[in-house]
C-alpha cells in the first residue's frame, strides 16, 4: 500500500507501530493526493478532503505473546467533506472491517508457520 505507486504514504515506522495515510475524496472515487511525509500530511490545508490514517500496532502481552491491533482515523478538512465521508463510510465500513480481520488473520497465520 505504501509502494511507489501505492495509495498511502508511510507516516511513521517505529519498533511497535507502523502508520500510513493519504488525503483524498474517496466518496468521489478520486485518486488520493500524494504527500511526501507526515509533516505534509498534518499541514494539508485544503477544504473538501479527508485525511485518512491507519496503523498496525504490536504490544507485549503474556510472556511469549503479543497483541496486534489496527485502527483507522479520519479527519475531514471541512463540514462538506465530513458529510460526504460519513455517507461513504456507511457503505464501505463492512468491507473495511472484513479487510482488517483478514490482515490480522494473515499476521497470525504467518506467525504460526
Amino acid at each position: 500500500m505504501t509502494a511507489p505507486h501505492g495509495a498511502f504514504t508511510q507516516l511513521a515506522n517505529l519498533n511497535d507501530e507502523f502508520v500510513a495515510g493519504n488525503i483524498g475524496r474517496p466518496w468521489a472515487n478520486a485518486r488520493p493526493i500524494a504527500v511526501a511525509d507526515a509533516g505534509e500530511f498534518r499541514s494539508f490545508p485544503d477544504a473538501g478532503y479527508a485525511k485518512i490514517a491507519f496503523n498496525m500496532r504490536v504490544e507485549a502481552a503474556e510472556p511469549g505473546w503479543c497483541k496486534v491491533s489496527t485502527e483507522t482515523r479520519i479527519r475531514a478538512t471541512d463540514q462538506a467533506a465530513r458529510t460526504a465521508f460519513t455517507r461513504y463510510w456507511r457503505v464501505v465500513y463492512p468491507g473495511s472491517a472484513l479487510m482488517r480481520v483478514m490482515w490480522l488473520d494473515a499476521i497470525e497465520r504467518r506467525l504460526h508457520s
